[in-house]
């Protein structure tokens, strides 16, 4: 079977891409009259002084593949394309009312080449202005970085299984650490509608999406860094972009749990210290205090010796030294009394305590104050 395209397969050809947003109308005839009309200015900018064909490419694109009708150099065609471009773009505007923004190959290349980088040229087009004409220069051998290996693939399958229970773990160093890697390995793949990355993109960003709403974090990371790009990935320029996006979420989600874990500190060893001033002589035990929080014995005397720079034990007989020595020089209670209410078992408990502090028994104490 022959098609009718006046191509020879076997020679280079040239390539243009209109990309459009608006060609479309509410009403059949409306769009079908429209559409004609733009297909004869193709025709008339892009067709007298080559031989090709054009065809429309999804919605919102035209393909135009032509070739040379004579021998020229490339320079000159090259020269002659982007000038038909922009009376092309002219006369679309003036016409019909309406903008594209358009591509167009900087060297000639074969058909094998250009079904290799058509997803690229593609989403060259996607970051491209209205009305832009810019030239795409072909890298020879950059074919090959649209895909990965399959071995290649499992590797960094094994990463982001790795990645999902560091985030479980709120491990901020291996999170980042990987997201760095993760960023690396995939800068290499150029289409942004590679499955793999699109898989692995979508795998981290659902993630960070649950951990934003178990955090309360969703309207202050929306002030930080906009969060509509974990939803969708066409608003990146590239998978480097996109996955160093994902990394700078996860920093920003880190930095803004360690804030609200110090000021959650804060408020529980300020607690802490409330409750042991209103009860100097109850129970001040550490299982009782942990209770009052609800943390363990374990993480309270950790993070109390963290904020205020000793143990919550200390902290205690210091309160309790404290008070002994404003109540042995007021002279109103005896030794008994003072014991008592300071939280002592015994007289002779407190007396083994405050001699233990500061070289004299309480009575030695009280005199002193008095002489």
């Amino acid at each position: 079977m022959k098609l009718n395209i006046p191509l020879n397969p076997e020679k280079p050809l040239y390539y243009v891409l209109l990309r459009h947003e608006t060609w479309y109308c509410e009403s059949y005839q409306e769009q079908f009259g429209r559409i004609q009309d733009i297909y004869k200015l193709v025709e008339r900018h892009f067709l007298d002084f080559m031989q090709g064909t054009f065809f429309e490419y999804s919605m919102n694109y035209v393909v135009i593949l032509l070739q040379p009708r004579k021998l020229l150099r490339e320079a000159s065609i090259i020269q002659m394309l982007i000038g038909a471009g922009e009376l092309f773009q002219k006369a679309l505007k003036k016409n019909l009312s309406q903008t594209t923004s358009i591509l167009i190959g900087a060297s000639s290349i074969t058909f094998n080449q250009l079904l290799q980088e058509f997803k690229g040229i593609c989403d060259q087009t996607i970051w491209m202005d209205e009305e832009e004409l810019v030239l795409k220069k072909l890298h020879k051998g950059d074919s090959a970085g649209d895909s990965l290996p399959e071995s290649r693939k499992q590797e960094l399958l094994q990463k982001v299984w790795k990645l999902e229970y560091w985030l479980e773990g709120r491990d901020e160093e291996n999170t980042l650490s990987l997201l760095r890697e993760l960023q690396m390995d995939l800068q290499s793949i150029r289409s942004m509608h590679d499955l793999f990355a699109l898989e692995i993109y979508c795998t981290i960003s659902s993630k960070l999406i649950g951990w934003i709403k178990r955090l309360g974090l969703y309207e202050e990371l929306a002030l930080r860094v906009g969060i509509m790009n974990l939803y969708n990935v066409s608003l990146h320029t590239n998978w480097q972009d996109a996955f160093g996006y994902l990394r700078h979420v996860a920093e920003n989600i880190f930095d803004l749990r360690n804030q609200n874990v110090e000021k959650q500190t804060e408020d529980v060893v300020n607690q802490i210290k409330k409750y042991i001033v209103d009860n100097l002589g109850g129970d001040t035990s550490l299982y009782n205090l942990a209770e009052q929080v609800h943390f363990s014995q374990e993480y309270l005397l950790r993070i109390f010796k963290k904020k205020e720079g000793v143990t919550i034990l200390q902290y205690i007989n210091d309160l309790k030294l404290s008070a002994a020595k404003q109540l042995l020089a007021e002279k109103k209670l005896s030794m008994k009394e003072i014991a008592d209410q300071l939280g002592f078992t015994s007289q002779g408990y407190f007396g083994r305590f405050f001699r233990a502090k500061t070289g004299l028994t309480p009575n030695a104490f009280r005199e002193g104050q008095s002489n």
